[in-house]
């Protein structure tokens, strides 16, 4: 069976890096996690979807179908109550900004 273009497209995995860049710290994403009761697969794509993949970029990232990412995106969707990818990643962004990206210092004794 042949393959659809936009599939060939992401064969070769050199077109599937982006920047490294992540708007989220872990301890803001292990956050995410807790608050939403996101799984761990749930979070990998939550982190692509971030990062600005796409369904079909994270599916052959992930070596699942599109299929499947569309159900995690759409469990997405509903525990995080957002309309679309990029309402996601501002309640992500938004949730997240009252979290410090390092853990404060325990107090000394001159405190």
């Amino acid at each position: 069976m042949p393959q659809s273009t936009s599939h060939k497209i992401f064969e070769n995995h050199s077109e599937l890096k982006r920047p490294a860049v992540s708007l989220l710290t872990n301890r803001q994403w292990r956050y995410l996690q807790r608050r939403y009761k996101i799984t761990p697969r749930e979070m990998q794509i939550a982190r692509l979807i971030c990062r600005g993949f796409g369904n079909e970029e994270i599916a052959v990232r992930l070596n699942i179908t599109t299929g499947t990412v569309k159900v995690h995106v759409r469990n997405l969707y509903r525990k995080t109550w957002a309309e679309n990818k990029i309402l996601m990643l501002l309640r992500f962004i938004e949730d997240a900004s009252g979290i410090s990206p390092t853990p404060a210092p325990p107090p000394t004794a001159n405190s």
